[in-house]
């Protein structure tokens, strides 16, 4: 999507539909560290998040709390 030719690799902004603003936090962080924290809390939101953003590693880890 981003790296190749489709349209959003051309724009400067992206709307991203449909996953919570604090999971995407989360996520972006995992992505810079490695390092997340789930819990009963968050991990109602965090998977639909990882499935359509599509960290596979993370994914499955979800799954199975």
């Amino acid at each position: 999507m981003f790296t190749g030719e489709l349209a959003e690799s051309r724009q400067t902004e992206i709307i991203i539909h449909n996953i919570d603003e604090c999971a995407m936090e989360l996520l972006i962080d995992y992505c810079y560290t490695s390092r997340i924290i789930v819990d009963e809390k968050n991990v109602q939101m965090l998977l639909p998040a990882a499935c359509i953003l599509q960290v596979k590693i993370l994914n499955k880890q979800l799954k199975f709390m």
